[in-house]
């Protein structure tokens, strides 16, 4: 190479040179100025388990997976019915609709079924609810049902099922409500029995021969303050054979089973009451305002509070087995299988517990980092966990994970 020619390319090396040094002038400068630095990338969650599969799971979900025939049910904010196959996690169908169901549980399903209450739009622009019946296996609308015969109801309760008959509230008119049992396949309607008080309170809940079902009942007709009354109504005819007035808010869900009915109420107290009678058969106090719904699984009653504490009660008696702190609060029911309890808290932790001591057995995190925040994002785990067969299935932030477990 002549001499020229070499002095041209070192003089263009330096040039480039300069413009890097320049370039990372200006970069610092801007940095301690304030300017955001590079945004990392989301820290991946170490799991305590082994992965079986991960999907995504759609935008903002807010129901848990309901788990039927195989597949996995649920709800986004964005109104889409999702199911997937549990075995693998590939998608099988999505509906599209209205919904505001309540994303504290799945969606109900029976006989192949799913149901969901939608919002739509009547001829003078107003919104009104009704309940929608989907097939299970292909997400194809198989029946509507209004739940108000006009636009007047401020918020329904969202449907419920059990042994081939769904359970939804609607109106009999300008303030007043019912419980309506309908066939799950065709939407024919068995019986509608009146409230004795203003609307729903929660989640009605089936037994054998009995359907037990939490009112809002208002101290005095100008009050605004609520308590439950637990009504237990025959399963077949809609009659009502006995009311239990509760004294306190109950939680949204009840549990029952084993010829019993439990409740958790914002005073601090844990009901168990006989299912034929409507007599108490024993309470349990403890110290929250805030308690989260009970799960009945076997001969054990399992609740959290919003102090991060999971109970575990004796079913027949209410006598405690075990307490443990598990996070900062607990919202939502846990999963029992395979002599474990697993739980979401509020600060983003799933965690495992040996079922016949409470001791942890693991707890997982699942930071993500943010553009722009000072520390890595928490999101809460802020739907119940799933389990069935060996496997656990949660959400976490917006995939679903099924995990390989005892």
């Amino acid at each position: 190479m002549n001499k020229p020619k070499l002095e041209t390319q070192r003089r263009r090396t330096r040039l480039a040179a300069c413009a890097l040094l320049a370039l990372a002038a200006a970069t610092l400068a801007c940095a301690s100025l304030g300017a955001p630095a590079a945004t990392p990338p989301p820290v991946e969650p170490t799991l305590p388990a082994p992965v079986i599969w991960r999907v995504p799971a759609g935008n903002s979900v807010i129901t848990p997976p309901a788990l039927a025939d195989g597949l996995l049910v649920y709800l986004t904010s964005e109104s889409q019915v999702i199911a997937v196959d549990a075995a693998t996690g590939a998608q099988k169908w999505t509906q599209s609709l209205n919904v505001s169901n309540d994303p504290h549980r799945p969606l109900a399903v029976t006989n192949g079924v799913v149901f969901a209450d939608d919002t739509v739009l009547d001829n003078i622009g107003t919104d009104r609810h009704e309940v929608v019946a989907l097939d299970l296996h292909t997400g194809a609308i198989l029946w509507q049902a209004p739940q108000s015969p006009a636009a007047t109801a401020f918020f329904l309760y969202p449907p419920v099922a059990a042994n081939a008959v769904v359970y939804y509230e609607s109106e009999t008119g300008p303030g007043g409500r019912q419980l309506t049992a309908a066939d799950a396949r065709t939407g024919n309607v068995y019986w509608q029995s009146p409230f004795t008080g203003t609307a729903l309170a929660g989640d009605p809940a089936i037994d054998g021969a009995l359907v037990y079902v939490p009112i809002d009942d208002a101290a005095a007709a100008d009050s605004s303050t609520f308590t439950t009354d637990l009504v237990g109504l025959d399963a077949t005819t809609g009659a009502r054979r006995w009311l239990v007035e509760m004294g306190s808010l109950a939680a949204h869900i009840l549990a029952a089973g084993g010829g019993k009915v439990f409740a958790t109420t914002a005073d601090g107290t844990c009901w168990a009451i006989d299912g034929s009678t409507g007599q108490v058969a024993w309470k349990f106090k403890f110290d929250d305002s805030q308690p989260a719904p009970p799960l009945l699984a076997g001969d054990t009653l399992y609740f959290g509070d919003s102090q991060g504490r999971l109970y575990a009660l004796d079913a027949a008696s209410g006598a405690k087995r075990w307490v443990a702190t598990v996070g900062r609060s607990l919202w939502r029911r846990p999963a029992v299988a395979g002599g474990r309890v697993y739980i979401g808290t509020s600060d983003g932790y799933l965690a495992a517990l040996d079922a016949a001591s409470g001791s942890v057995i693991w707890k997982t995190q699942n930071p993500q980092v943010v553009p722009f925040a000072n520390s890595p994002y928490i999101p809460p785990v802020d739907t119940e966990p799933v389990a069935a067969g060996g496997t656990l299935y949660f959400f976490r932030p917006d995939d679903l994970i099924a995990l390989r477990i005892p």
